[in-house]
């Protein structure tokens, strides 16, 4: 996956897990929000990593930035479809 295009999908998700967590805190359900924040700032957190990281450290973060951003996707269809 191309940084410039897990940055804007970063970016998007941050947009509608505000917009998720407005729908949920109205039904008084916080842990889901909250699961999906912290995988966000994950994902977030892994690829500042992976945009400061030399050639060779890209390979070994690579892998735990594509773990954390399948974890987010994942978690963001859960929310979405429950709510």
């Amino acid at each position: 996956m191309r940084i410039g295009k897990a940055a804007s999908f970063l970016d998007s998700m941050e947009t509608r897990i505000t917009d998720i967590k407005k729908s949920i805190e109205e039904l008084g359900s916080k842990e889901q929000v909250e699961k999906l924040r912290q995988t966000y700032d994950e994902s977030r957190y892994k690829l500042t990593l992976l945009q400061n990281a030399g050639e060779g450290a890209w390979t070994e973060l690579k892998g735990g930035f594509d773990s954390a951003f399948k974890q987010l996707r994942t978690a963001f269809t859960k929310a979405k479809d429950k709510f």
